[in-house]
């Protein structure tokens, strides 16, 4: 039924012409998503680059939405706003063979502020009127406003706003493409945002939970508790209720600091350093902090019965510079809402399995209770062994002092080698170690990713004889074609950097019973660096080697053998 889409002669190939080659990844995908779909089951579905991943699940949700005797919706939720922009001018082949509307929804930070245009460039907003939107990323970041300086009802463009206007729209869409925040948000507040669905499907799900995490956690300020009641979409009931979570917080904070500053004043009277322990000295401004957010809240109480009685909360608003900074830990309890909010979700990802379809990490943080009901590993349209050569070596200690020069010697020797035309790209896990090897490059024709040099990466593409140094954001948001990314250097496994987050994360998986290290470093790892290789090979004709620059992968380590269980190709020494 769903396959006929994919075929020679089918729709897809209607449209796209002698260009359009079946795929059996993509038609196999599509099948178990639309067997899910029925189901109203769960499904975690693994396809890799080049697959089509996009069609492969955005004709089986419009088939099954289209297929309805009544209004149904879909949601397709992602993490990057580049794929966002991808779906979106995708949408047009699936709304004229499904006939449905689909809408895009990006948070408020997305577009310009008109109020701010009409005071200080005013030609702008007469220029460009309704295509606003169009020209965003060409207008000055000074006419964009954060939600908590967002004055709401009161906004003399308020009902002009543009994200208001987008959400409104969205609300009659039979697919919305939003990101993860909103996502997480819309579930959260019970639909206030984009409505409900029956249908949900989660691409780029190997950072899900990631998301879910970075968008609970928050920074709570006066400011922006004004702002939630300004806005007018917060019920008087969900107001009360986010202040009483708020104060629980509070109070279990202060219980704990109580207890804290009890013990380390007791340690340094014992010692004789109560007048120099740095740690008194944080856990009191903490404390007074806590307090000064406590009458905030006391405030916002006062507002709500005075609210009742005809007055405004606006009247009630005192400033406040302090704030409390929230991280959340366990976000199983949002997945089990999460499942509770629709129908049939499926989560998609080109790397998302650690080994033979293992979910050992996705598994840890949506919890044992989120029923997968389906897992599917669809493989790839490449030919990895023709088309990659993977290297490794014993000689190449990250933590010693010769590391970045050992690093320079690989990259000058792939310089040496290579043809014109032919790219070389580094991944970095640390900075340092970036700068300490450009520093040795001078003489090449390097593009270093850094905050100076927004426009790195499209200079890269530009020099037929360019080296490109990179961290993070370049492991994964990277699409380079041909032999412009002929040869790339990884420098360090990219396990993740001692934080006071990933510490909290470690102490929350023991008290589960699970091994930090292998059920949560290793694996996000791993999935880090496949993400890396993944930058490599981006379609059938494309070949290439990768030089991974860290002896742990030789050191027999247990966890190496989960490495090369997940790695495309068969590795070599060199």
């Amino acid at each position: 039924m769903i396959g006929r889409y994919y075929e020679i002669g089918g729709e897809l190939n209607n449209e796209y012409g002698i260009s359009y080659k079946p795929r059996k990844q993509q038609i196999k995908m599509a099948r178990e998503i639309f067997d899910t779909l029925k189901s109203s089951e769960n499904l975690v579905v693994e396809a890799g680059t080049g697959v089509g991943k996009s069609l492969g699940y955005l004709i089986p949700l419009a088939f099954q939405l289209k297929r309805s005797k009544k209004k149904i919706r879909g949601l397709v939720s992602v993490g990057t706003k580049n794929l966002q922009s991808q779906l979106w001018n995708d949408r047009h082949i699936i709304e004229k063979m499904f006939e449905l509307e689909i809408a895009m929804i990006k948070g408020r930070t997305s577009y310009p502020c008109l109020e701010k245009l009409d005071k200080n460039g005013y030609e702008i907003r007469e220029c460009v009127n309704d295509n606003l939107e169009l020209v965003a990323p060409y207008v000055s970041s000074e006419f964009f406003t954060e939600s908590e300086l967002c004055k709401g009802r009161s906004c003399t463009f308020y009902d002009e706003c543009i994200p208001r206007r987008k959400r409104l729209e969205a609300l009659d869409a039979d697919i919305i493409i939003a990101n993860n925040t909103l996502t997480v948000l819309n579930i959260e507040l019970d639909g206030i945002i984009m409505g409900e669905f029956e249908y949900a499907v989660f691409d780029e799900a190997h950072e899900l939970s990631d998301d879910v995490r970075r968008t609970l956690s928050s920074q709570v300020t006066p400011r922006g508790m004004k702002q939630t009641a300004d806005e007018g979409n917060i019920t008087e009931e969900k107001l009360r209720m986010s202040i009483n979570k708020f104060k629980e917080v509070l109070e279990e904070v202060s219980k704990d600091i109580e207890e804290d500053m009890e013990l380390t004043e007791e340690i340094a009277e014992k010692f004789g350093y109560i007048k120099t322990v740095p740690v008194l000295k944080a856990d009191e401004k903490i404390e007074k902090a806590c307090k000064s957010l406590n009458k905030q809240i006391e405030s916002y109480n006062k507002a709500i019965e005075g609210a009742k009685k005809g007055g405004s909360i606006k009247e009630y608003y005192s400033f406040s510079k302090t704030s409390l900074n929230i991280k959340q830990i366990d976000v199983a309890k949002f997945f089990m809402k999460l499942d509770s909010a629709f129908k049939s979700i499926i989560f998609t990802s080109a790397t998302i399995f650690e080994g033979k379809e293992d979910l050992k990490y996705f598994r840890n943080f949506i919890g044992k209770g989120f029923p997968i009901h389906r897992t599917l590993d669809v493989g790839t349209v490449f030919d990895f062994n023709r088309q990659m050569k993977l290297w490794c070596s014993q000689d190449y200690d990250k933590n010693a002092v010769d590391y970045p020069d050992k690093v320079t010697k690989v990259i000058k020797r792939l310089d040496s080698k290579r043809k014109t035309g032919e790219g070389i790209v580094v991944l970095f896990t640390s900075v340092k170690i970036m700068n300490s090897v450009a520093e040795q490059l001078t003489e090449y024709r390097v593009h270093r990713q850094h905050k100076k040099n927004p426009n790195f990466k499209e200079d890269f593409l530009k020099d037929r004889e360019g080296i490109l140094l990179g961290v993070k954001s370049c492991w994964t948001g990277m699409d380079i074609k041909g032999d412009k990314l002929k040869y790339l250097v990884i420098a360090g496994l990219p396990f993740d950097a001692l934080t006071w987050e990933n510490t909290k994360v470690e102490e929350y998986l023991k008290n589960i019973g699970k091994n930090p290290f292998m059920d949560y470093s290793v694996p996000k790892m791993i999935n880090t660096l496949r993400q890396g290789i993944g930058r490599l090979i981006r379609t059938v004709d494309d070949s290439g080697s990768v030089f991974l620059l860290d002896n742990k992968l030789l050191s027999g380590k247990m966890y190496t053998k989960t490495i090369f269980q997940s790695l495309p190709t068969r590795i070599k020494e060199f």
